[in-house]
This record gives C-alpha cells, structure tokens and sequence, in this order.
C-alpha cells in the first residue's frame, strides 16, 4: 500500500503502468481472442518471468495499447484519477492523421477541454467537431466512432474495479521497468499499428 501510494501518486510513469495493469484484466475479463506484438529477445530475457509471476504476460502489450490508444486526460479524470496533470506519462496515438512517424505516438494523453461537465457528452461534442475534418482520428464516419468512443468509455468503466483492487494491495514493484519499457514490450509496436490500420 505505501509503494502504491509513494509511486502511483508521486509518479506519472507509475500511474501509466498501474493504468495499463487494470485495462489489461479487464480487457480480458471480456473473453476477448487477441494477438500481441512480439517483444524483443531483450526485454523477454530481463521481463518474461518476472511478467509471468505477476501472471502479466500474456497478450499484455495488446491489451494495454488497446486500453490507452485514445484515452484523454478528461477520461483519466472521469475513470480514474480526478488529480491527474497535464504530464501524465500515458502514451497514446496521435489523433492528427498527416502526423509525421516519429509523432505517431505522444508522451501524453491529451487535454481536451470543453464546455460540458459529463465525459459523455464531452466525448459526443468532441467527435462532432471533428466529423468532417478528414485528417482526424477515425475517419470511417460518425456512428463507427461515436461506437468506439463508447465502447472505450465501456471498458475503462469495467477497469475501475481493477483501479481500485490494486490501490489496496502490495503491487510488486520490481516489474515496473518491464511494464514501462513500451518499446521492449510492445506496447509502443502496438500503438504504431493502431494508428496506422485503424485510423
């Protein structure tokens, strides 16, 4: 309880890794079939069993980009954490369309301010906006994103009750490393991939 505290709290990288844990167990508590990136021989000799233990292996880097691929800081703040900043250390895929390779991915999931005080009808306004700019995320029309957003909004729902659960127990702090490194594991192949054959 005191490392969560002192990492989770006093750390953005800690919440981006407590976040990913959470969306993980509940992305599969839906019995869903996935394929996963292949992480480098590297990060496997280092990670592979202290993942496995933690029973955090299987399909980790799927589940986890799936989880964080559009969440914004209003959702973070909706779901999660109500003090979560600016600089919140969660990757997510870039929403503009012609963003250049090495801008596929931001450090940040983004502040999207609006004039609405519930996340859904902040979220609805937000796809409005942008249904007729052609360079947005999700170009397919308005229903199939209107349907994403809310699947989303679906699942980080079903994530609270992990968010909480880890908030009380001894999270073992060694496979931190090996949850961060999102290019030994995957997570950062797997957002490249969403944002290149989803949108």
């Amino acid at each position: 309880k005191q490392w969560y505290q002192r990492r989770v709290h006093g750390d953005i990288h800690s919440r981006m890794f407590l976040l990913g844990v959470l969306l993980w167990q509940a992305f599969l508590s839906d019995g869903a079939e996935l394929h996963t990136a292949t992480p480098t021989d590297a990060w496997l000799g280092q990670c592979e069993e202290i993942m496995k233990e933690e029973n955090s292996f299987e399909n980790f880097s799927m589940a986890v980009s799936h989880g964080i691929h559009s969440i914004t800081l209003q959702d973070i703040r909706a779901f999660f954490d109500e003090e979560a900043a600016e600089e919140n250390g969660i990757p997510t895929v870039n929403r503009d369309m012609t963003a250049e390779d090495n801008q596929i991915i931001v450090p940040n999931a983004p502040d999207i301010a609006g004039d609405f005080k519930s996340i859904a009808m902040q979220t609805f306004d937000i796809a409005l906006t942008h249904m007729d700019d052609p360079d947005y995320i999700q170009t397919n029309g308005i229903l199939e994103r209107l349907s994403h957003h809310f699947h989303m909004h679906e699942l980080w729902t079903k994530a609270q009750t992990y968010y909480k659960e880890f908030g009380e127990s001894d999270l073992n702090s060694t496979i931190c490393d090996c949850a961060l490194n999102t290019t030994g594991n995957g997570i950062d192949q797997e957002l490249n991939e969403t944002y290149l054959s989803t949108y």
